[in-house]
């Protein structure tokens, strides 16, 4: 699964945190107890370790050229929509 369609159901996404359990409590990314990601928490999740960096630094490229927000940023802004479409354009 890639970080884009793991992250398309809204209910699947968190803001502020790598990810969170059901509580609402954060904990690590690749966590049988996480139930919702942060766009960094789904790319650790989704890709390859040796993957990871690259395909976090070009959704960043991608969301600061449309948007003039880092990942992080657009995400914590609670633009879902816009994260989703970013990630999917990135090829991740």
């Amino acid at each position: 699964m890639k970080p884009s369609e793991l992250l398309r159901d809204e209910k699947r996404w968190c803001m502020r945190a790598l990810a969170v359990d059901k509580n609402g409590k954060n904990c690590f990314p690749t966590s049988v107890k996480a139930v919702r990601w942060g766009p960094l928490g789904a790319i650790w999740r989704c890709i390859p370790k040796e993957h990871q960096t690259q395909a976090y630094r070009t959704a960043n490229e991608i969301s600061l050229a449309r948007y003039s927000l880092c990942l992080a940023f657009l995400s914590n802004s609670g633009a879902h929509e816009k994260l989703v479409e970013v990630m999917e354009a990135a090829g991740i």
